[in-house]
């Protein structure tokens, strides 16, 4: 079994992982933005992944009208998102179908809240005038946007300029 880790997760220190109940990242979580800070600020992490999955048991539970106490306060950013995209998924009938799209939405939606955070802005920042300075001492110009769009911010950054790092994994938990 350790043999097999190995070769999924790679050696000690490759991997970094937190979790959290539906893979959620709240921009209030202050476990998980320190995590995020420790990661991307001292560990030099520059690959983020999200790893939701089918069955969600915290996405079942959203879509629900109970009452499961402190649970709520998770659930409610979930509701959130099947809120943004309503229109869309009252559309698919069948409540499989429904459930399957809404674990996806829902981890694009966590994506961007890891993208807004100020570890990764700043990183994110650094690393663009580090690249910009690069190609202006080369006699070439780095057209790189800064905005706060998270569709256009997403390329900015040249993944072959990369040097390899560990990851960042969060999941549900």
């Amino acid at each position: 079994m350790t043999s097999h880790l190995s070769s999924v997760l790679g050696s000690a220190g490759e991997l970094f992982v937190h979790r959290n109940v539906g893979n959620l990242v709240p921009g209030n979580d202050l476990n998980a933005l320190s995590v995020l800070e420790y990661a991307v600020t001292h560990l030099g992490v520059t690959d983020i992944v999200v790893t939701g999955h089918y069955d969600c048991g915290a996405v079942r539970a959203s879509v629900r009208r109970q009452d499961l106490g402190l649970l709520e306060n998770w659930l409610r950013l979930i509701r959130d998102v099947y809120r943004i995209h309503k229109d869309y998924l009252d559309l698919i009938e069948d409540e499989e179908e429904r459930h399957l799209k809404l674990v996806e939405l829902n981890v694009i939606e966590q994506c961007n809240n890891i993208y807004k955070t100020g570890p990764v802005q700043r990183k994110r920042m650094e690393v663009t005038e580090k690249l910009v300075k690069e190609q202006n001492e080369k006699g070439t110009q780095y057209n790189a946007a800064v905005t706060s769009d998270e569709s256009s911010l997403m390329d900015t950054i040249p993944h072959h300029h990369a040097k390899h790092t560990p990851t960042i994994s969060t999941q549900e938990g």
